[in-house]
């Protein structure tokens, strides 16, 4: 699954914009996030494509890195 920051959300407006490596930014859209992201914030996410032919992230997760073994 492709990581990527988010460099925008708007939590009032339900909406904001993930940077990607390789290519345009994504649109986020609040149904398609899994608990909550912040501007800065890394996020797993799929690349999907809605009706109007541009792609958008969906499935957006915070990522949490994985912690040591103790």
């Amino acid at each position: 699954m492709p990581q990527g920051t988010v460099k925008w959300f708007n939590r009032m407006k339900g909406f904001g914009f993930r940077e990607r490596a390789e290519g345009n930014d994504l649109f986020v859209h609040k149904p398609d996030v899994e608990g909550t992201i912040d501007e800065g914030d890394t996020v797993d996410y799929v690349v999907g494509e809605p009706p109007d032919g541009r792609a958008c992230a969906t499935n957006a997760v915070p990522y949490t890195p994985p912690q040591p073994a103790t």
